[in-house]
């Protein structure tokens, strides 16, 4: 009986070396055509957090999207993701936040079934009450996109007690009332040019006593007609630019910290969507990019549909703790994902520093690391909240053409100045990735 208790008393204390909780308020609604920003406090264990994502997609759709955690300013305890703008989430969003500890173990927030209790922000224009005095007078449900589209609503019954001034007429969560007819009891709307999908309309308004009230959301649905139609691309971004100056001190003997250069940098993240494609480019540009130094620089270009992701330039696999993770890996990567079954590809360059020296007696040695080539494949079976198992292959090796020789290589003499020995040397601590 005392081994049992041990056993549970040693497993408490085992939890608790990687406990972590959370704080988090959802939004409490979801502007349409905002960047709607969510924040996440980590009350205790932030120090054992290596990374962290949410997750998020429009209620009722099926496909997760992914945007990294990042904090708030170094040393907060608050870590900050933002959802992009969303033309037409009238049902709302859903979300759930996932960690990576640095013991590997992943935790979720919700804790259990996240994708099943996840968190919820409704649409901001339905407030108040459902109006049932909306009727949709128009009964258009399936249409072309060459007929064009045409909501038109009544509200005969409540015609004296609404305050015409505060009526919304939201289409595909845009307010398009300037582009509507309104009456004293009805409201007309047309596109011409319908995009090819799904079409919601809505209404909002106050009754002349304050009362908020909304209508009914009416869907229709608009097949592809026979003129061709281009679908619309949307994008955010933003563009950043970072510039650092330090002084010095006259005094040649007083204490200097680190290594203080001048330095200027600029940064641009953008994100397009174009139908079921999705874009994304970072850039990252430094003036402290030196060649043959611990890389700088980073450039990374993406783009996903569904089930399928494929990066350029600049990134880091995870393949798990015996093969590549948490290394820059400057090349290309591409995953085919399913919820059962993940086939993930990784080919590119180990970006490191590849040249170093140092004094050795009176005489100025070079060393070098080569640039490695690393390729990488992955077979998982099963999802990243349950049961995996996961097959990986990694090849690794040296890049010769990354160095020259005399980086690598020098020479010993005797007295007289001749050549006894070549000597060919690596420092293993240059190989930081």
């Amino acid at each position: 009986m005392k081994y049992c208790i041990l056993i549970v008393i040693l497993l408490m204390v085992g939890l608790s070396l990687w406990s972590v909780s959370f704080s988090h308020n959802p939004p409490a609604v979801l502007n349409l055509d905002e960047v709607t920003e969510l924040r996440l406090q980590v009350v205790d264990g932030i120090e054992q957090i290596s990374k962290g994502y949410v997750f998020w997609r429009v209620t009722s759709t099926k496909k997760w999207k992914k945007e990294t955690l990042r904090l708030e300013y170094t040393g907060s305890q608050w870590f900050i993701a933002s959802i992009p703008r969303l033309p037409n989430p009238y049902n709302g969003v859903e979300y759930y936040f996932e960690f990576e500890l640095g013991n590997g173990i992943v935790i979720t927030s919700p804790e259990l079934q996240p994708e099943e209790y996840a968190y919820k922000i409704q649409s901001a224009n339905k407030t108040g009450r459902l109006e049932k005095a909306f009727v949709r007078v128009s009964d258009e449900a399936d249409i072309t996109s060459d007929d064009g589209y045409i909501v038109a609503i009544s509200w005969y019954e409540i015609m004296n007690a609404i305050d015409l001034s505060s009526l919304r007429l939201i289409v595909n969560g845009k307010d398009v009332t300037n582009r509507a007819t309104v009456t004293q009891a009805a409201l007309t709307y047309r596109e011409d040019r319908p995009q090819p999908g799904m079409i919601t309309a809505f209404i909002t308004a106050k009754l002349k006593d304050g009362t908020s009230v909304h209508s009914p959301t009416w869907v229709a649905n608009v097949s592809q007609g026979k003129k061709r139609f281009v679908l619309p691309f949307d994008y955010y971004g933003n563009f950043n630019v970072t510039t650092n100056y330090y002084g010095s001190s006259a005094d040649s003997s007083a204490f200097t910290y680190g290594d203080p250069r001048d330095d200027a940098s600029s940064s641009l993240d953008l994100y397009g969507s174009y139908g079921i494609l999705d874009l994304k480019t970072n850039l990252f540009v430094s003036s402290l990019e030196k060649t043959n130094k611990q890389p700088v620089n980073r450039y990374t270009i993406g783009l996903s549909i569904p089930y399928i992701d494929v990066v350029a330039g600049d990134y880091s696999p995870d393949f798990g703790h015996f093969t590549i993770r948490n290394r820059n890996v400057r090349g290309l990567f591409a995953s085919l994902h399913s919820p059962a079954l993940t086939l993930s590809w990784s080919h590119g360059e180990m970006v490191r520093k590849t040249t170093s020296s140092f004094l050795d007696g009176d005489s100025l040695r070079h060393t070098g690391t080569f640039r490695q080539e690393a390729i990488a494949a992955r077979i998982q079976l099963g999802t990243d909240h349950g049961y995996i198992l996961a097959f990986n292959a990694v090849r690794n090796r040296d890049i010769k053409s990354s160095l020259d020789l005399d980086d690598y290589r020098y020479f010993a003499y005797d007295g007289s100045g001749a050549v006894i020995d070549t000597v060919y040397t690596v420092l293993p601590q240059d190989n930081a990735v």
